[in-house]
């Protein structure tokens, strides 16, 4: 009865000493498997240990764009060479190494730069590749929400191949997933 407003048999929360020893994924398997007792191992194995939580932050706040302007005939001109076949892989390496010094973050972002972003991820070989993407990866989540880094941001993604560059976006965009699904663009980048 809980005529005092208090139940003396209950042992849940608000009660001293009390913990969840089931999370809700746990309940939702085990109504799901109807109790049986092969998934039983499965439901524990659910159990994630409070040190694996992962915190979320919003990408909007990492770090302020330069705004720096390129020369948008020489960044044509570089789109043009790239786009052809005459370029070799070793020249294609070169201009890659060229952005390294940081510009390529702010280069991912510019309406033209994000094009040649594209096409250096697109063309070039996997030590420059690996190079830009340990620049860019930590800023990934804030190009990903701008109107024309998003086409760069989804490219990278698309051109990663080796497990340590898979390692590398994935360690740089899961604090930033939720934030990225509610926005316009960032959505993309997470699908």
């Amino acid at each position: 009865m809980i005529a005092s407003g208090k139940h003396s048999g209950y042992d849940g929360p608000g009660k001293p000493g009390w913990s969840a020893s089931v999370t809700e994924q746990q309940m939702i398997l085990k109504e799901l498997s109807g109790g049986s007792p092969d998934a039983e191992a499965d439901i524990q194995t659910l159990a994630v240990p409070p040190s694996d939580h992962v915190l979320y932050h919003d990408p909007s706040g990492l770090r302020e764009p330069h705004n720096r302007r390129w020369d948008a005939s020489k960044l044509r001109e570089l789109r043009k060479r790239l786009d052809t076949s005459t370029i070799t892989t070793e020249e294609i390496d070169n201009v890659a190494a060229d952005f390294l010094d940081g510009e390529i973050v702010d280069l991912a972002s510019d309406w033209l730069g994000n094009t040649v972003v594209q096409k250096l991820f697109e063309k070039c070989s996997p030590g420059p590749r690996l190079a830009m993407l340990e620049r860019i990866a930590p800023h990934l989540a804030m190009i990903g929400i701008h109107k024309n880094g998003t086409w760069a941001a989804q490219k990278i993604i698309e051109c990663v191949q080796t497990p340590e560059e898979v390692a590398l976006v994935t360690q740089n965009l899961r604090p930033y997933v939720p934030p990225l699904l509610l926005d316009q663009f960032g959505n993309y980048v997470v699908q």
